[in-house]
């Protein structure tokens, strides 16, 4: 995953380039010689991200075969998405062989936009972008909530602008009229309704300050500004806080339902603790042997300090029941404790896997009641037996 997120990366920074360039080459004045060698260039390095891509494909069909396109695959839909990608980076190496007089340069160039999804890829499997992915799962979870925002804020915009069209219609249809600044200010932001609900819109959205309306709105008349201020308070105030709180909360509730986020985050905490447990043998170890005695581990805990580390991860070791923990763990009984018999043996008196621990304990000596109450059962029919011969 690491080798195909740095390619995908790389790839990404090409696309850029190349792009950069063509720009550069339309504006500047460039000889068509050194436009060709970069041209070259360009169509070089897409062909070999296309054959990078389209062999990393057949290597994923290959050792999945029909479970690649399974629906039991939960990678599913993300094989469809990259076989659409290297079918869609296949044609354009195609189309851009061919003699460009007889394709459409613009499709071309769209086909390789398409390559840039790719990116997506690195937010699914590479750890490092685990809150990136969650940004972006939390974005497209929202989607439907966007839409009915969008629909309740475009309705709250029509709403105003008719109205305020309306009042403006009296103003300028009354016997006092208006000025002629003031008919332009009309005939400029509320001439039609279209341009109405955009310059109400961008009011609200940071498109433009809402005092250039107010302002004249004023001049006009104190009911047209209080009409205005009133949507004003209503979208900002009200509307756009309502619609950033539904947004939160729908991009947690996903980030919760996340199973690989979950996961991810789990085996980055598991990584981690493992690596504070292996740090904390090598501080025990003492003569740097790779093998932990019972005295070195007494002298390790005998700190207060030391008891509060392995206290925070989930141990709760004292001088009291240290040798406990030392025979527990000891899994082969040399006295001496490796530190994968650390790791593992930690590993079961810790957190969630003593609890388990328990409950395995606990359906083992059922297990036991059960087979003791049988032989039980067993000897005194056996006794009823000899009982009935002697007699």
């Amino acid at each position: 995953h690491g080798v195909i997120g740095f390619i995908i990366l790389l790839n990404t920074v090409v696309i850029g380039w190349t792009t950069d360039m063509q720009m550069k080459n339309y504006n500047s004045q460039q000889s068509s010689q050194q436009s060709s060698q970069q041209g070259t260039l360009s169509r070089g390095l897409n062909d070999a991200f296309t054959f990078t891509f389209t062999l990393e494909l057949l290597l994923r069909l290959l050792a999945e075969q029909c479970f690649f396109c399974s629906c039991e695959n939960p990678n599913l839909k993300w094989n469809v998405v990259d076989t659409c990608i290297v079918a869609a980076s296949v044609t354009e190496s195609v189309m851009a062989d061919l003699n460009m007089d007889m394709v459409n340069l613009s499709m071309v160039r769209m086909l390789r936009n398409v390559r840039l999804v790719r990116v997506l890829r690195l937010v699914r499997t590479m750890p490092l972008f685990t809150d990136l992915r969650a940004m972006v799962a939390g974005v497209v979870s929202s989607l439907s909530s966007l839409f009915w925002a969008t629909f309740v804020l475009g309705l709250l915009i029509y709403l105003y602008a008719i109205v305020l069209m309306q009042l403006l219609e009296i103003s300028l249809t009354s016997s006092k009229g208006l000025s002629e600044s003031e008919e332009t200010f009309v005939a400029t932001y509320f001439g039609s309704t279209m341009q109405s609900m955009f310059v109400l819109a961008m009011c609200v959205t940071g498109g433009m300050d809402w005092n250039d309306v107010a302002t004249p709105l004023m001049n006009i008349s104190k009911l047209h500004n209080v009409v205005f201020t009133s949507y004003i308070a209503v979208a900002v105030l009200g509307v756009l806080n309502i619609v950033n709180g539904i947004f939160v909360e729908a991009a947690t509730k996903n980030v919760q339902k996340d199973t690989s986020h979950m996961m991810m985050l789990e085996m980055t905490s598991r990584l981690k603790w493992m690596e504070d447990l292996a740090k904390a043998f090598e501080d025990a170890d003492v003569d740097h042997n790779g093998r932990l005695s019972l005295r070195e581990l007494k002298r390790y805990i005998g700190s207060a300090t030391v008891r509060a580390c392995l206290r925070g991860l989930g141990l709760d070791v004292n001088a009291d029941n240290v040798d406990c923990l030392f025979h527990a763990v000891d899994f082969d009984g040399d006295g001496q404790l490796s530190i994968t018999e650390f790791i593992d043996g930690c590993a079961h008196v810790a957190g969630t896997a003593r609890q388990l621990e328990l409950a395995r304990l606990r359906a083992r000596t059922e297990e036991i009641y059960r087979l003791v109450e049988q032989l039980a059962r067993a000897e005194e029919g056996n006794a009823n037996v000899t009982i009935s011969a002697l007699a």
